[in-house]
């Protein structure tokens, strides 16, 4: 049978040899598209981030609703700082205003003066009650029965205020004063001569006077409106003379040569006799209008003098000046700084008692 299939082979014709089909490919696994996330995860996070959302913008409004309510208290505090400030400022106008000075200086005037007569001394009493507050007793002030005599203010000088609480003030003065107290005296005096003499007793008037300065202080209450004396004066003692010890005044700066200091004694030698007296010449050395009058430069020793960094020249000078009529010289010191031009000086600023 194999040869037979063999030749049966070989004697057939093309078109009944087998046609070779084309090898089946493998069917290849459809290509799907993998979804990571399901339907229900995606529902779930868009409601996670919803609510997240959600959750920060109610933690961002309490947050800004926090320091809105924080900023808002800040300020209404503020306010009320300020509204109690002018309250207090508006309550304390009067005492705090220079008004004060001249009341109780009219006071001080009042008390110091006593006079000598009766009726006199009773229209002060009746003068001072209008100074003192309601139900205070003038008589007691001063125990004048034994005085025969005058008190007289000489003159009142404003020290300063001391205030106790926003009604209450003591206010200080000093004052120079004169008391002449008249002293009688008998005397025996004899007249005539022979039988007609005779021996009388005279009395005789004299005067004693003293001087003096006290510094007084006067307890002051106001309402708003106005001022009371609230009680007794005091006197008390203080030195408004301070033991200091000077500080002598560093210039920084280079130092200025001994050439170039003559050249500015020169200047300012120049400068001091034409601000002594105001001439034509000041505008052209110094940025002042007008200077002194009647002052005749005398001389001048410079103290100290720097060059600074940007090149200005502070200086420290001395000068003497001797006033116009009289031959009287007195030493004034002056703060100077200076600028320098092709050798030309110039004064920018002059100033009393320090840069």
């Amino acid at each position: 049978m194999k040869f037979f299939n063999l030749f049966k082979n070989k004697d057939s014709t093309p078109s009944e040899k087998k046609i070779k089909q084309p090898k089946k490919t493998k069917k290849t696994k459809r290509e799907t598209r993998e979804i990571r996330f399901s339907r229900a995860k995606v529902t779930k996070y868009v409601s996670l981030l919803v609510f997240l959302l959600i959750g920060l913008s109610v933690l961002f409004n309490f947050i800004f609703f926090s320091k809105y309510q924080n900023i808002s208290n800040t300020v209404a505090a503020g306010e009320d700082r300020i509204d109690s400030k002018l309250l207090e400022v508006d309550e304390t106008d009067w005492h705090l205003s220079d008004s004060i000075v001249p009341f109780t200086e009219d006071f001080l005037k009042d008390y110091y003066n006593v006079p000598r007569g009766v009726e006199e001394r009773e229209e002060r009493q009746a003068k001072l009650n209008q100074y003192f507050v309601k139900g205070f007793d003038t008589s007691r002030l001063e125990m004048l029965d034994e005085f025969d005599g005058e008190r007289n203010i000489k003159s009142l000088r404003y020290i300063d205020t001391d205030y106790t609480d926003r009604f209450n003030m003591n206010v200080h003065f000093v004052a120079s004063y004169e008391i002449t107290e008249y002293i009688v005296t008998e005397k025996e005096v004899t007249k005539g001569k022979g039988k007609k003499k005779k021996t009388e007793t005279v009395k005789e008037e004299e005067e004693n006077t003293i001087s003096d300065t006290v510094e007084i202080v006067v307890p002051v209450v106001t309402d708003g409106e106005g001022y009371a004396v609230k009680g007794n004066p005091s006197l008390v003692e203080r030195n408004l003379t301070a033991d200091i010890a000077a500080e002598e005044i560093q210039l920084e700066g280079e130092e200025v040569s001994s050439t170039e200091k003559e050249q500015l004694e020169e200047f300012l030698g120049e400068f001091f006799t034409s601000y002594g007296v105001s001439d034509e010449k000041l505008p052209f050395m110094a940025s002042i209008e007008k200077g002194l009058d009647k002052m005749l430069f005398h001389s001048l020793a410079i103290q100290n003098s720097k060059i600074q960094e940007d090149g200005d020249y502070k200086i420290i000078v001395d000068v003497v000046y001797q006033n116009e009529e009289t031959s009287f010289n007195s030493r004034f010191t002056y703060y100077l700084t200076l600028s320098k031009e092709k050798n030309n000086y110039f004064i920018n600023e002059i100033k009393q008692g320090g840069f």
